[in-house]
Formats: structure tokens, C-alpha cells, sequence
């Protein structure tokens, strides 16, 4: 559509004619609107407020926490009791964490890299040199060049 409206004829039957050509009132009590600001008052409205956040909480996956066997148990006492008795050397370990979903069942693997700093068998805690502290329970496997190089 063209907007110079007096370069297109109009056919003698139009019924709007006579008001066709006339210029846009303008109001003497309203202020004259922004195209932004017309162009707000039709942005889409969320009826249902929230609703995408929890469908997309709902298509989160987790990991259920599997239990370990008796040799993955056998070999993370092992390790750590080398660790122990070695006195915590100051070498980077890296452990495998369940970390619950605080949302939803379950939860999810994450690798952790750190200094052990101390365990605290009665509370069945590992004490990193950062300060963070993870569960015995959470932790899946222990690894590190300390137990290539003795063969653990």
C-alpha cells in the first residue's frame, strides 16, 4: 500500500470518500505516543506466569546414585588410606562427586580437583585444602598421578 494517499485514485463509489484525505486528529488532552510505546501495549501477555520455567525444570535430567560394589569400595579405602598414611602429601587429586539436585530427585557427576587436606573418618568427611568439604558417601572414584606411580 502506498501512503501518499493523493497519487491513488479512489473509485466514485467509495463510501469514505469525503474523509479519506483528511489529516489524523490530534488530541488537545492525550500526549501523541511513541512508536515504542504503541508498540508496547500489544507486546504478548504470559497468562500463565512461570509455566515455561517449570516445563523446562520438568525436561531436566538426573542421574539416580548408584551404589558401588565391593571392589570400587575396596579400592577407594585403599587410596585414601594411602593418602592417610602418607600424611596428605600436597599432589592434586581428582574425585568423581554425586552432588544432589536440590530441585528434584537424583542429581549428577561432577569431577572435583583439589588437595586432600584431612578425612574425618566419624563424621565421614574430606576436607579439601580450599576448605571444601564433600561426603565419603557421594564420593564414586579417586584418582591422581600419586596412585599411577605406586600402582593403586
Amino acid at each position: 500500500m502506498n501512503d501518499d494517499k493523493a497519487t491513488e485514485p479512489l473509485p466514485e463509489n467509495f463510501p469514505y470518500r469525503d474523509i479519506f484525505y483528511l489529516k489524523r486528529p490530534k488530541s488537545r488532552r492525550a500526549t501523541h505516543l511513541s512508536a515504542e510505546s504503541r508498540a508496547a501495549q500489544f507486546m504478548p501477555f504470559d497468562a500463565l506466569t512461570g509455566f515455561d520455567e517449570s516445563i523446562a525444570e520438568t525436561e531436566r535430567l538426573t542421574s539416580s546414585h548408584s551404589a558401588l560394589d565391593g571392589y570400587a569400595v575396596a579400592e577407594l579405602n585403599e587410596r585414601f588410606g594411602y593418602l592417610k598414611i602418607r600424611n596428605f602429601p600436597k599432589v592434586k587429586i581428582t574425585m568423581t562427586i554425586f552432588v544432589r539436585d536440590l530441585k528434584k530427585e537424583g542429581g549428577s557427576y561432577v569431577s572435583v580437583e583439589g588437595i586432600v587436606r584431612n578425612i574425618d573418618e566419624i563424621t565421614r568427611k574430606v576436607r579439601l585444602d580450599d576448605g571444601r568439604i564433600f561426603s565419603l558417601d557421594d564420593i564414586e572414584a579417586l584418582d591422581g598421578d600419586i596412585f599411577l606411580e605406586e600402582g593403586l
